[in-house]
């Protein structure tokens, strides 16, 4: 049995996003059932029809809004 195996870097690729999409997928749904994160999703929901959020675009930006408080 040979102990190297050659793969094409486009298959490559190809999986390494299809498994990026399915760790997503397992971490929302981690998120979606721990009550935490509910309540986590539930007030983050609530901030965003309120309008209470912050739109930032650098790294500099969100440690200032972060400290802001």
């Amino acid at each position: 049995m040979a102990e190297v195996v050659t793969i094409p870097l486009p298959l490559l690729k190809e999986f390494y996003e299809h498994f990026y999409r399915i760790e997503e997928i397992i971490a929302t749904l981690e998120e979606l059932s721990d009550e935490e994160g509910l309540k986590r999703i539930e007030k983050s929901l609530d901030d965003y029809t309120k309008k209470e959020y912050v739109t930032v675009k650098t790294p500099e930006m969100i440690r200032e809004a972060m400290l802001k408080d």
